[in-house]
């Protein structure tokens, strides 16, 4: 079973996606670290799910147990706190950190520059738009986990992780589940509005 700590604010539908996939996947055991205002919405989605071992949590610094695989997709303040850990709590406790979100834009003015590939501007040009990703509220956060130095695995949002759960989850077919998760997606989005999936990158 692979441990996974998932942090966000869950302020996006998405974060709903990738919770419902790691829970009802039995290959994960969950720590998810959220506001302790958004813990009744993930209370009411873990009503619909099998039982199955998950900790909820609100800060880092409660995280327990060793070489867990960590997702932030939001609340980049809250994870940044680990890079405030000895350098041997983080290599014990984070196997890998995959961090979501952002645009090239939001960490680009940063005093120590962040590499990256050409060929993701020439094919993913959207994401160094000059007004930055709107969702990334604490972009000065972001870009210090970027460069770090630890091992970060950055997938820029829309292209990742939530697309291929939606598809999972949906691939189920009718069931509570899902249905509470379009419900909750009509609620973000408006009740028209289309949900575009991809495969994992």
């Amino acid at each position: 079973m692979i441990d996974v700590v998932y942090v966000s604010d869950l302020g996006d539908i998405a974060d709903y996606f990738d919770i419902a996939y790691l829970l009802l996947s039995p290959r994960f055991s969950v720590t998810l670290v959220i506001p302790e205002a958004q813990q009744d919405s993930v209370a009411a989605l873990r009503q619909l799910l099998p039982s199955k071992k998950c900790t909820t949590l609100f800060d880092v610094e409660s995280v327990k147990g060793e070489g867990a695989t960590w997702i932030v997709t939001a609340d980049y303040a809250m994870a940044s706190r680990i890079l405030d850990w000895k350098t041997n709590d983080i290599r014990s406790k984070v196997s890998r950190l995959f961090l979501v979100g952002g645009q090239i834009n939001n960490y680009g003015a940063s005093e120590q520059d962040f590499r990256f590939s050409p060929r993701l501007r020439q094919s993913n040009p959207e994401f160094f738009q000059s007004s930055g990703d709107p969702r990334v509220l604490d972009s000065a956060a972001l870009n210090r986990l970027l460069v770090s130095g630890e091992s970060i695995i950055w997938l820029p949002r829309d292209v990742c992780l939530w697309r291929y759960s939606a598809a999972e989850i949906f691939a189920l077919g009718p069931n509570p589940v899902n249905q509470w998760l379009l419900r909750r997606h009509v609620e973000y989005t408006g009740q028209n509005k289309p949900v575009l999936l991809s495969s994992l990158p």
